[in-house]
């Protein structure tokens, strides 16, 4: 849903639990928005231009964003991680910390939404993320792909050399002390 369309619907807490479904339905479209992360051709183009970016030393420091910084950043951030190695529990606790910076951002939309009636929840999963939407990305990335490596290699066409040299950028060797 675009933003200018959650916005007029957030006028009206009626009109938005009717269009959305409740927060159910919220968490039912952010799983799917999730998923498409993997199966779309554009979002794989994206991606594979990003990653591609990122394996450019010569571009180091990266910043990378979206609208709002959390599904298709956090998507990015996520499956560039796992491919460094990271643990899965590490990546999802970068991940929701995404909420302690926006839930905030989005206070006072929040709360005139429950001004007027609204259950927080729904703007609050809107403006947040959740562990099943991450949850969501991953399965369906393991369903098609198996293997993170895979995803790249497969869904993303970064082959292996490409992921090799992300990890030599992104990763500092162990030093003993």
């Amino acid at each position: 849903m675009p933003p200018n369309e959650i916005a007029r619907i957030f006028q009206d807490p009626k009109v938005a639990n009717e269009k959305l479904g409740g927060v159910a339905g919220v968490d039912a479209m952010f799983m799917k928005i999730y998923q498409g992360l993997i199966v779309l051709p554009s979002a794989n183009k994206s991606y594979r231009s990003l990653f591609l970016a990122l394996s450019t030393s010569a571009t180091s420091p990266n910043v990378f964003h979206c609208t709002n910084g959390k599904d298709r950043t956090g998507w990015a951030a996520a499956s560039l991680l796992t491919l460094l190695g990271v643990p899965k529990d590490k990546v999802y606790e970068d991940y929701l910390k995404s909420n302690d910076y926006l839930l905030p951002f989005h206070q006072k939309a929040i709360d005139e939404f429950v001004a007027k009636g609204g259950d927080a929840a729904i703007p609050i999963a809107i403006f947040g993320v959740k562990h099943s939407y991450l949850d969501a990305a991953f399965n369906e990335m393991h369903r098609r792909y198996g293997t993170i490596e895979r995803y790249f290699s497969e869904g993303l066409n970064i082959n292996t050399a490409q992921q090799k040299k992300l990890r030599e950028i992104y990763l500092t060797p162990n030093v003993s002390l």
